[in-house]
């Protein structure tokens, strides 16, 4: 999928997801922009 791919690549880009294991779900429209750090950020 075109979304799983998209956080792949931006997730080689963060440091921020480094060590990390989230999950990820579609729901809804997806945005035209995505601020990625800001989401990465918000990672326990």
């Amino acid at each position: 999928r075109k979304d799983v791919a998209a956080v792949c690549v931006e997730c080689l880009q963060q440091t921020a997801v480094e060590n990390k294991t989230f999950e990820i779900i579609s729901q809804g429209k997806r945005p035209d922009a995505i601020a990625w750090e800001n989401l990465f950020l918000r990672l326990s």
